[in-house]
Order: structure tokens, then C-alpha cells, then sequence
């Protein structure tokens, strides 16, 4: 797994914020199982450091501050923290180092030391664990999809974004105002489209708003609509319904005892009267007819 992961943040663009390039230089797992008692001295790093507890349980510590981290929990080490932790039950870490780089870079340093006042900022779960578990789902995939480094890669851009918006409440790393409509595709935004249609394929069966979708991607729905369009020439809404479609005809053929509502629930739609026209409007026939 490693070295896909290896492969997939060499894809990754930058993140741009407040004259600062942000880069994920390393992410992957500890390589190896952490026994209790495992202990690292203090030492510190250049990057912004991520680690992630995967499974048993860590204790970091930055001076007199402690954060215990279960499954799921992480920590955020700012640049140039003393730093050590040891390990309280026998588990896996990830970790992740993004560097910053621009004219802008020793300026936002010093306000991460200002923000963190000699302390490691906690990670919540939903962003430790949550947001990685679609990388996790492409990346153990018995028989790997096609571009599966390039889904890792949005996968891996897609956590970045939802981690560094959330430090600070937004205040630390502003986002740039949303380009014009007529402001030429930069790499990011392909990647971004990437990572929201698997964030798609892996929900089909939930009722999915563009709400959620946009939250998901960290950009509000006008905007990630907007380069959805740019990149695919095709409305988010319409590629979505689409998707549900063609996933209802699969079904429908796989399961042929499987009901009309069954199916529909299965895919997202909150309604079997609708499912039934949107695929006879699709496919010029019922839903029963492709059991065929």
C-alpha cells in the first residue's frame, strides 16, 4: 500500500493559501506494527506533521501538553515543535508531512506557533478516519480499479483540503476567492472532480444532496458545480442521476428477484415513482424491463 501512496502525492498539485504553497511530501503508514511501550524521544520536524492512530493507542506529547489518540484521533505537529510520543497499545500510525513553501511560508509558520502556543491541535475522528476510509477502500482493493494512484491522489487532496480548512476554523489557511467562470482549469480543480465523483461511486445508495457533496469537497455548491461542468461537460446533478441509473440497470440484472423499490432504495432514489420515470426517460423502457 505504501508504494501506492508513494505514487499517488507525486500526482498532487499544491494547495495555494495567503502567498504559501502547501505540499504533501509524505503520507503512509508506519510500515510496521508499534509493540506497547515502543517509545520515540523528542526531536522535531521542517513540515507540518499529521499522524493518524489507526488502530491500538498512542500517546504524543510537546512539553507538559499530552494528546492520547484512539482509533480514528490524530494529531497536528505545527513546524519546528519538540515532539515525542510512545506507543500505549500495540497499533499502526499514519503519517503525513506537507511543506510549506512560498514567500509566504515563514509568515504562516508563525502563525501556526501562534495559533498552537507550543501545542500539538487535535484531529477529530471524522476528518482522521472518515475522510480516509474511501483511500483506504480504492488503495486494498483486491483487483485494482483503472488510474487508481490518480483516485488516490484525489482521495489523498480531497483529506488535505477538509483537514487544513478545518485548523483554525478557516482561519489559518484562507481559500482564494472562486474564479470567474471564464478563469482557465488549473490541475487541483481535475483532482477535486476526481475525488467528488468517488465520493460519489462509494454513496450511491445514499440520498446524496450537493450539499453534502460540496461540504465533502470543501467548496461551496456554486463553485464545485461550476468546475464539475469545466472538467466533465456535464452538470454535477445530471452525471449524478446518471450514475444511479446505470447502477439500477447492474442491479437489475445481477438480482432479478430483487423488487423495482428495493433497487430504487438501493441507489439513492427516496422514491420508486420516480425512479420508474427517470429510467424509462433513460433507458426508453420500465425498470422491470431490464431484468432482461
Amino acid at each position: 500500500m505504501d508504494c501506492l501512496l508513494e505514487q499517488a502525492i507525486t500526482l498532487l498539485p499544491p494547495l495555494v493559501s495567503a502567498g504559501t504553497e502547501l505540499r504533501c511530501v509524505q503520507f503512509h503508514l508506519s510500515g510496521r506494527t508499534y509493540r506497547r511501550g515502543h517509545r520515540v524521544e523528542e526531536h522535531r520536524h521542517g513540515e507540518l506533521q499529521v499522524q493518524v492512530c489507526v488502530s491500538g493507542g498512542f500517546e504524543f506529547r510537546a512539553g507538559d501538553h499530552a494528546l492520547r489518540l484512539r482509533p480514528g484521533a490524530g494529531a497536528v505537529v505545527v513546524p519546528r515543535l519538540r515532539h515525542g510520543w510512545v506507543c500505549r497499545r500495540t497499533g499502526l500510525l499514519l503519517g503525513a508531512s506537507i511543506a510549506l513553501t512560498g514567500p509566504g511560508a515563514e509568515k504562516m509558520t508563525g502563525r501556526l506557533d501562534e495559533f498552537s502556543r507550543g501545542r500539538m491541535l487535535p484531529l477529530s475522528r471524522e476528518t482522521g478516519r472518515a475522510r480516509l476510509e474511501p483511500l483506504w477502500r480504492v488503495c486494498a482493493a483486491p483487483r485494482p480499479a483503472s488510474w487508481v494512484a490518480e483516485q488516490a491522489a484525489a482521495l489523498i487532496q480531497l483529506w488535505m483540503i477538509g483537514l487544513l480548512a478545518g485548523l483554525g476554523h478557516g482561519s489559518l489557511f484562507p481559500r482564494r476567492d472562486d474564479p470567474s467562470p471564464r478563469a482557465p482549469a488549473v490541475p487541483g480543480e481535475k483532482l477535486r472532480c476526481v475525488a467528488t465523483m468517488q465520493f460519489i461511486e462509494h454513496n450511491l445508495d445514499r440520498p446524496l444532496r450537493l450539499e453534502a457533496i460540496a461540504e465533502e469537497a470543501g467548496l461551496s455548491v456554486r463553485h464545485l458545480c461550476r468546475i464539475f461542468r469545466r472538467h466533465q461537460g456535464i452538470s454535477l446533478n445530471v452525471w449524478l442521476l446518471r450514475r444511479r441509473l446505470e447502477r439500477a440497470r447492474q442491479l437489475l440484472r445481477s438480482r432479478p428477484d430483487q423488487s423495482v423499490k428495493e433497487t430504487a432504495f438501493a441507489c439513492g432514489f427516496s422514491s420508486a415513482a420516480y425512479f420508474t420515470y427517470c429510467y424509462r426517460r433513460r433507458f426508453g423502457r420500465p425498470p422491470t424491463g431490464g431484468k432482461k
